[in-house]
């Protein structure tokens, strides 16, 4: 199968790594995604294991179309009863760039007329569109003249681990967290420490990558309800993920100036199997000292467009403070929205990588606090 895996921008590179570790072939980066090759156990296995994967779509067929009767043509002379019932309800998702249609709607509406009118000329029946929770969700890009279909083997996005059942304000997205732990080259050797945890996204996913746990391993997925779906196949991979799961033994620690957001973390790394591994504390981050112990900082400081410039500046000003004053002989990461805010924490950054948290352009920035020395501080 030719497969392709989206994730966020800046984060193509490490699921990469992940899908030549799990056994992907012909592997390639794209933007926002990786394309690769692989049999129906590798599918199954990214879906479960890839922690920077946001969906897996699998290909379909291709053709070029000349106007929007061709184009429905193709669509509706491709075989979907080999890949779903008529009793199946479907959902379709178009990225158009094409004259030849005048709005991605019109796309998707050919698409969706193509597939009821085969099964209603062939069954005397029609599949229904969802609105939500479909059985199938297809995926059509058009560019100019081509066409390419996609089956979406994810279902609901795969950020969707199933260990949260409550979050804070703008929490942040576990796939984004388990990218910023592999970007942060942290290998459990030495202390994590997520300061503003919220809902514990990042501990958590430190916890599992640390187990070495299928990060996915709550929840159902799209090609569970696909006619090809092979069971003994799944049960195969999922016995073999959760055997290669560890005893880890690492330090990883979050805290949080709210007790509402602590209790609310407890109870997600108890869902996730990992509360042995995570530490959660009532605590602000002034309130922190851990000068002289070596350790990895990496958190989220929360953004709000609302907040008055001098309100983020003096913020940011108290980060950089309270980093020099607490956190010496740590690493630490900031993964921030707020570009204009960076100058006011009064550190030099060793390290600058793009990202893009959802819509917002991001930075995850590295400063390096040494302890007893002030090459790192300025």
């Amino acid at each position: 199968m030719n497969l392709i895996a989206k994730t966020f921008q800046g984060l193509e590179d490490e699921l990469a790594k992940e899908i030549t570790s799990l056994g992907g072939r012909e592997v390639r980066v794209l933007k926002r995604a990786v394309s690769f090759t692989g049999d129906k156990a590798l599918l199954y296995r990214v879906n479960l294991s890839a922690a920077t994967a946001l969906r897996v779509l699998v290909h379909l067929f291709e053709f070029r179309f000349y106007d929007q009767k061709s184009y429905y043509r193709q669509m509706r002379e491709f075989r979907w009863e080999q890949h779903m019932h008529v009793d199946n309800t479907f959902a379709i998702d178009a990225v158009v760039q094409s004259k030849v249609f005048p709005h991605t709607r019109m796309a998707m509406y050919k698409a969706k007329d193509a597939i009821v009118d085969r099964f209603r000329d062939r069954t005397g029946r029609r599949p229904n569109v969802a609105t939500r929770e479909e059985d199938v969700r297809i995926h059509v890009f058009v560019k100019d003249r081509k066409a390419r279909v996609y089956l979406d083997s994810s279902g609901s996005s795969l950020h969707l681990r199933g260990y949260k059942r409550r979050v804070g304000v703008a929490p942040l997205n576990e796939v984004l967290a388990a990218g910023l732990l592999r970007l942060s080259d942290w290998d459990a050797t030495l202390p994590l420490i997520d300061p503003m945890c919220g809902s514990g996204t990042i501990p958590i996913e430190a916890a599992l990558m640390a187990a070495r746990q299928p990060v996915n391993a709550l929840r159902s997925f799209g090609f569970m309800k696909w006619l090809s779906f092979e069971e003994t196949i799944w049960n195969k991979v999922y016995q073999q993920a959760m055997d290669e799961a560890i005893e880890a033994d690492c330090v990883i620690l979050g805290g949080d100036k709210q007790a509402r957001m602590i209790e609310v973390a407890r109870a997600n790394a108890t869902r996730g199997g990992v509360e042995r591994l995570v530490h959660f504390e009532h605590r602000d981050m002034k309130d922190w000292d851990r000068n002289g112990n070596p350790g990895v900082l990496l958190f989220n400081p929360p953004y709000d467009k609302r907040m008055e410039e001098a309100d983020v500046r003096a913020f940011y000003h108290d980060i950089g403070d309270i980093l020099k004053q607490n956190w010496q002989a740590h690493t630490a990461w900031m993964i921030t929205a707020n570009l204009d805010a960076l100058k006011f924490v009064g550190l030099k950054a060793s390290r600058r990588i793009p990202l893009f948290n959802g819509p917002l352009e991001s930075r995850l920035v590295r400063y390096e606090l040494y302890k007893g020395r002030k090459e790192g501080i300025i």
